[in-house]
């Protein structure tokens, strides 16, 4: 299979977010006892860009976050926690800040991180989908989604066959472990939180 070389996105917190997210995978790789090319073959990736996150000089998509933390073992919630602030009490995201990602490779979708707590087991993220946003990859990871669309009409595909049309206003809760792919429905951009609970 081809090995993907991820965009990063940087804004002005790049930096910090670059830095937190690859000691949080250097950390979860030695514990697994993987070298960077084995970590490399497990994710698909390059071993160059496997070592480029670890120094904190790019930041992954979120697609391949998720797929780095299935073959590291642990939640994307542990790999997020590692460019949050897991000590303070109370914690503002000012609208338009805090971590951005590319959705996957695709330009134009992005996710805003809002909350990652691993010792909660927790993660808040928004979404912002381009109307022609078709993932192509399926999810599958622990715990229990759930998300809550504020614009737009999203399809939810669930890899045991069903299928759940979404929009404005509406929720939609499914386990994690279920293969899961999300899709823009109709010509208009889609807005959605998603809260990601560990088990």
């Amino acid at each position: 299979m081809p090995r993907h070389q991820p965009e990063s996105k940087r804004d002005a917190s790049h930096g910090e977010v670059a830095a937190g997210l690859g000691a949080a995978v250097r950390r979860c790789r030695l514990k697994a006892g993987l070298s960077i090319t084995a970590l490399a073959e497990l994710t698909e990736l390059t071993q160059p860009f496997i070592s480029q996150l670890e120094h904190g000089k790019t930041a992954p998509s979120l697609t391949t976050l998720y797929r780095m933390a299935s073959a590291l073992g642990v939640t994307p919630q542990e790999l997020l926690a590692g460019i949050d602030d897991g000590h303070a009490d109370v914690r503002a995201v000012p609208a338009g800040q805090g971590p951005h990602y590319p959705m996957s490779d695709e330009p134009g979708s992005i996710a805003r991180l809002l909350v990652a707590r691993a010792h909660l087991g927790l993660e808040v993220i928004e979404y912002e989908l381009d109307a022609e946003f078709q993932a192509r990859a399926w999810f599958e990871h622990g715990g229990t989604d759930f998300l809550y669309v504020l614009r737009g009409r999203l399809l939810v595909e669930l890899g045991d066959g069903r299928a759940e049309r979404v929009r404005a206003g509406d929720a939609l809760e499914y386990p994690g472990i279920v293969p899961h792919r999300w899709s823009a429905v109709g010509r208009h951009s889609v807005k959605l939180l998603l809260v990601g609970i560990a088990h």
